[in-house]
């Protein structure tokens, strides 16, 4: 029974906004913007909200928000809002001065940092410590220091072959 239940406000899409959907409902790496993308395009398309809702395995509330955030505020609508919640304790700069102390060299009474040892210097946690060389692709490997991962990946590979080699059987 069509006409039961409060009125929609008209969605109408410009042609540009209808290309933008739909180039953003082929996207995979941002299923959370295709998903809202191809909602939008369904009910544009005269759909309603209950039937947008089974085809999509959604809540008809949830259909209804991105419809009335579309036409609020447009493509803009569709993305993600800032989330509530405290600012991060460690910023940039803090995570540069890390990154950059960790590379300039080791402590003065070893040869190279830890996480604890850092920490102790910096006044941060040793799990902060842990979590910016994570972020920044940095480990503590043997003597050798902290290299990025990615000057690393040559050696690995060199490795990995290297240990195929001497794991074959003779012959």
């Amino acid at each position: 029974m069509a006409g039961r239940g409060r009125p929609k406000p008209l969605l109408i899409l410009t042609s540009q906004e209808r290309n933008t959907l739909k180039h953003w409902a082929r996207r995979r790496t941002i299923g959370a913007l295709a998903l809202r993308s191809r909602m939008v395009l369904a009910s544009a398309d005269g759909h309603g909200n209950n039937a947008v809702a089974e085809q999509f395995g959604v809540s008809p509330q949830t259909v209804g928000k991105w419809r009335a955030r579309l036409i609020r505020r447009r493509l803009d609508g569709l993305n993600d809002e800032p989330r509530s919640g405290a600012p991060p304790k460690v910023t940039d700069d803090i995570a540069a001065h890390v990154v950059a102390r960790t590379l300039d060299g080791g402590p003065p009474n070893a040869t190279r940092w830890s996480t604890r040892s850092l920490a102790r210097t910096t006044g941060l946690s040793q799990s902060t410590i842990a979590r910016i060389w994570l972020a920044h692709g940095l480990r503590v490997l043997g003597r050798r220091g902290h290299k990025p991962v990615i000057e690393m990946v040559g050696q690995i590979v060199r490795l990995s072959s290297r240990r195929e080699r001497l794991s074959r059987p003779a012959r």
